[in-house]
């Protein structure tokens, strides 16, 4: 174990007690202070296979870097290339010259409990690791984005597995998490129970070959959209996207400019009140340069756009889009833009666009204030439902839904294994449950 409490000379100390445990040849552990405030590098071993779970895989700990301050130095402050595993935990890690963290090169590394803050360029980079957790970290205030995953050609024939659970994700220069793996080998990438919020950019932005999936998170208050994926390669994005709070972002809430539903796709996340639309998928007059395939089921999608735009779901792609059991109201320009009037059924829209010109008593109301739901399609698909959500408490971000809201038993079955092991029957993000204790008197 590497442990001191903060100084240059009582790391530099640690190192020499150092003592490799058996089973694996350590090199060296020089400490650059003019380059990097801790450098590792280790003979490579070979990389076992190893079967990921659905959701997470373990790092066994071989080599320990525990309560060091590593700061102020003109390179990276840790940096760690090679497959012998690392671990590094109550670290302050912060006004680096470059990278923060700098993991290379089938790095297998453990981060956790750890501060990693005000470094020049990135606080975490990974390139061509091999397998890489962050857990519990707080990650903030770099000027270059909180945290970089690229995989390169150096690595076509092997995948990176990066795992992010329950960290603190803000206030850096650029975005928050930002991947890109322009190799045939993908990079798995699963972010589940994060806050990423007021990060400059986008909260959590992937490119090309990644395998996402995305679960529990809160996205808010970045500076462009709260997931943002994109492709620049013939292979795109696999998008496992739900159950996340997806809001007051200064973009749209998720937007797709090409990307593929892998296991479950867009599903059971709250979306509310982003500047642009809820959901974008594809962009106008681009659709030669995209793949956009995805599945749009049982998201709440409420509050969204501004004077720029807004519809609760905008679909500009020329891909195969299904868009089904989603509650869409009150978004400021439209419910649904679909390019092609299509690819829809099973929603409940409200209040979404401007109808306050046409007179409620008017015999054309009701077509006219169906057709600003649609975008000016020519009404509703089979199953929708064109009534008030009925929310609890929507004005305090409640957007459970009341035992009289005509969502509930309006949805229509969805068969995959993810929807056959957690049915629902009602249309929106999360279905209706009753209360268990004392009813609360509602606004």
């Amino acid at each position: 174990m590497i442990k001191s409490p903060h100084t240059f000379n009582s790391i530099h100390k640690a190192t020499r007690r150092l003592i490799p445990e058996p089973g694996f040849l350590l090199l060296c552990i020089p400490l650059l202070f003019i380059s990097s405030g801790c450098s590792s590098l280790f003979f490579p071993s070979t990389r076992e296979d190893i079967t990921v779970d659905e959701e997470y895989f373990t790092i066994k700990k071989q080599v320990i870097i525990a309560d060091n301050a590593i700061y102020q130095n003109n390179r990276s402050g840790l940096r760690v290339r090679g497959s012998t595993p690392v671990h590094v935990t109550d670290c302050d890690i912060y006004q680096n010259g470059r990278t923060g963290i700098n993991l290379e090169q089938s790095a297998e590394v453990t981060i956790e409990n750890s501060n990693v803050f005000k470094n020049k360029t990135s606080g975490i980079s990974t390139n061509n690791a091999s397998k890489v957790i962050i857990r519990d970290t707080l990650i903030h205030q770099n000027q270059n984005g909180g945290i970089r995953i690229r995989q390169n050609e150096q690595a076509q024939q092997k995948s990176t597995y990066v795992s992010l659970l329950q960290n603190k994700i803000f206030l850096n220069g650029e975005g928050g998490v930002h991947a890109i793996a322009d190799t045939p080998a993908p990079i798995l990438l699963i972010v589940s129970g994060n806050a990423i919020y007021r990060n400059r950019k986008t909260g959590l932005r992937i490119e090309d070959n990644i395998h996402l999936t995305a679960k529990n998170n809160k996205l808010y208050s970045n500076g462009t959209a709260g997931i943002a994926s994109y492709v620049t390669t013939e292979l795109p994005p696999k998008l496992d996207i739900y159950k996340n709070k997806i809001y007051f972002n200064l973009g749209s809430g998720i937007f797709i400019r090409s990307g593929i539903t892998g296991r479950i796709g867009l599903s059971n996340n709250l979306i509310y009140n982003n500047y642009r639309a809820g959901i974008a998928l594809g962009l106008l007059n681009q659709a030669e340069k995209e793949q956009v395939d995805v599945e749009v089921f049982h998201n709440t999608i409420v509050g969204n756009g501004s004077n720029v735009e807004g519809a609760g779901i905008r679909n500009d792609s020329k891909g195969d889009v299904m868009i089904k059991n989603n509650i869409i109201a009150y978004n400021f320009t439209t419910g649904i833009m679909s390019d092609g009037c299509g690819g829809f059924s099973y929603n409940l829209l409200f209040a979404n666009g401007e109808t306050s010109n046409v007179k409620p008593d008017s015999e054309d109301f009701s077509y006219l204030t169906e057709k600003v739901q649609y975008s000016g399609c020519s009404g509703r698909q089979w199953g929708d439902v064109l009534a008030q959500p009925l929310f609890f408490n929507p004005d305090r971000y409640n957007f459970s839904l009341r035992e009289d809201s005509p969502a509930i038993n309006a949805a229509d079955a969805i068969h995959s294994p993810y929807f056959d092991a957690f049915p629902s029957t009602d249309i929106g993000a999360a279905p209706f449950s009753p209360p268990t204790g004392p009813t609360q008197e509602r606004p």
